[in-house]
């Protein structure tokens, strides 16, 4: 179920908010439908892959400014990668015992190569407009479940701390812009790579 790449309305920032929700206590849940086991794990592989892409890539592309494109060619952003997947991998493996970390990591991998095209990753776009991001619902399940498990969680957590404090600079400057109580009323593209 991937999620659009909308406008900033506050009915589709909700409706975007709520499928991430779903996509995190879907997760949580077991087992679905009465589903057999095979199909658990599709489902399970399914929601994972949406979470790491939107855990991932999204507060990377917003702490870089930069799209798609660049996260394929920067040295830097590919380390990053590769250091929340270890994070993240434990996490995974906890709830998808059969799952190894080139699985994983080919998840992303094909999920950027679809992607190539695109220069925006949605958390970019939130962030630039002073909007709220997922951040909060996809990067902190990662580090509740990482938490309750006894894992470190040190490079998810710096992450999305890094991006609420871009994201709350960003408003401050909105709003000293367009006055107290002016919300987020600009449109930023992210910068041509």
């Amino acid at each position: 179920m991937p999620l659009p790449n909308l406008g900033d309305t506050p009915v589709i920032e909700n409706q975007r908010l709520a499928a991430v929700t779903y996509v995190r206590n879907f997760l949580l849940s077991a087992p679905y439908l009465d589903a057999v086991e095979e199909h658990e794990m599709f489902f399970r592989r399914l929601m994972f892959k949406i979470l790491l892409e939107k855990a991932i890539l999204g507060p990377i592309a917003a702490m870089l400014e930069s799209g798609t494109p660049k996260l394929i060619t920067d040295p830097d952003a590919h380390q990053l990668i590769l250091e929340l997947l270890r994070e993240a991998y434990p996490v995974i493996r906890h709830y998808l015992p059969i799952i190894n970390f080139g699985d994983i990591c080919s998840w992303l991998d094909v999920y950027i190569k679809k992607r190539e095209l695109l220069d925006k990753e949605q958390m970019l776009l939130d962030v630039l407009n002073g909007r709220e991001t997922e951040i909060d619902i996809s990067t902190g399940w990662i580090i509740e479940q990482a938490e309750k498990l006894g894992l470190p969680n040190n490079c998810f957590r710096t992450m999305r701390d890094l991006v609420n404090a871009k994201l709350l600079k960003i408003r401050e400057e909105i709003e000293s812009k367009n006055g107290p109580g002016s919300k987020f009323k600009r449109r930023i593209e992210p910068r041509q790579f």
